[in-house]
């Protein structure tokens, strides 16, 4: 068992003049990895029940990728396309730590009893380095080379931190931040792949799934012939998409699958939860799927070419468009409850974090926006 321990952290970093120090705050593990995404559905067990307005915005100056941030504790953790590191108090609103590394941070780090992994590519050269970090002497305890850049979100799977390259290799890490294994996929990855149990599925850019045991270290094809191009899971559902249809199994079910259409043009993200299936397509097209009788339960056009992955709640579905607008839609029938608009186009995943939503625009701004009763 994992020892918990409480402490004043107490941060030295690069242009910083003076100590900066964080709240006393409860490291958990077990907590943290609840606010990890490795299933690539966007799905936020929580009831907004309300409407959002604005809050205030935290510049970093910095460009972000699609999915960047890491909450924790009263914290938020992100890096930007130009290598720097933040650490950002979200009750103060302020940067309280940054450090510049030397490349891009495109995904979000992963933090472990007070350490972290912070995986920066270098695209010019085609490689990454994974450091891990120890923020409570502000130094940087290792340094992993991994061949090619790290696209795609790194996971912790147990005691080990996993990496995979997009010339499909595979990196084990420990918590130590030591390299353990590396190993080579049968394909080059597609899109976001998901760990579910003890398994790392993906599309290979041939359209076929594909899945490493993370036991057996044992590469192996699932499907083929099914030109998929996504895949998402929820609990022990695999949800598997091509252009137009899509299909739901579980793990012991995987080879006796169907496609399904979703009568919509192309399918840029989907998401579920227990009773539905949601899906857009580039052009704002909006559908929901019961799950119990794979029918259409409701679908809608909405206004605005969409590229960012659609967010679900205990009641709404947020779908963000190309005009600056985030839609809060009933998931229930599609309605739209409210909306916020800033004018501005949105760059990262809307993220909801103890009532609040955030997201990314332009020109190296989060903004926060809260519920109108903050109830």
């Amino acid at each position: 068992m994992k020892i918990i321990s409480s402490i004043l952290l107490i941060f030295y970093f690069v242009g910083c003049s003076k100590p900066l120090i964080l709240k006393r705050i409860t490291f958990n593990d077990a907590q943290a990895d609840k606010n990890r995404n490795y299933t690539n559905n966007y799905f936020f067990e929580t009831a907004l029940e309300d409407s959002f307005s604005y809050k205030n915005e935290i510049s970093i100056k910095g460009n972000l990728d699609k999915n960047p941030f890491f909450f924790f504790d009263s914290y938020l953790f992100l890096g930007d396309l130009a290598g720097k590191f933040y650490i950002i108090d979200i009750e103060e609103n302020k940067i309280i730590g940054d450090h510049q590394f030397n490349g891009s941070i495109n995904v979000p780090p992963i933090l472990s009893n007070y350490r972290l992994f912070i995986p920066l590519n270098n695209y010019n050269n085609n490689y990454a380095t994974l450091y891990f970090y120890d923020i409570l002497n502000n130094k940087v305890l290792s340094e992993i080379n991994i061949d090619g850049n790290v696209d795609y979100n790194i996971m912790k799977y147990k005691d080990h931190i996993i990496a995979i390259s997009n010339r499909g290799i595979l990196y084990r890490i420990n918590l130590a931040g030591a390299f353990e294994s590396k190993h080579k996929l049968l394909s080059e990855l597609k899109s976001e792949p998901i760990l579910v149990n003890d398994k790392i599925y993906y599309v290979g850019y041939d359209g076929n799934l594909y899945s490493f045991s993370l036991i057996e270290n044992k590469a192996k094809i699932e499907l083929v012939n099914m030109n998929l191009e996504k895949i998402f899971s929820y609990k022990e559902e695999i949800v598997v998409i091509n252009d137009n249809s899509y299909e739901i199994f579980k793990e012991e079910n995987i080879s006796d699958i169907q496609l399904s259409d979703v009568s919509l043009s192309i399918i840029q993200s989907g998401v579920s939860d227990d009773k539905g299936l949601y899906f857009i397509d580039y052009s704002g097209n909006t559908v929901c799927i019961d799950k119990v009788n794979r029918k259409v339960k409701w679908k809608t056009k909405l206004s605005g070419f969409t590229n960012i992955p659609l967010v679900l709640t205990n009641d709404y579905l947020l779908v963000t468009n190309s005009v600056g607008e985030i839609l809060f839609l009933n998931k229930d029938t599609g309605k739209e409850y409210s909306r916020v608009k800033v004018e501005e186009r949105i760059k990262t995943v809307p993220q909801i974090y103890e009532n609040r939503v955030y997201f990314g625009v332009a020109k190296g701004l989060i903004k926060v926006y809260e519920k109108v009763n903050k109830k």
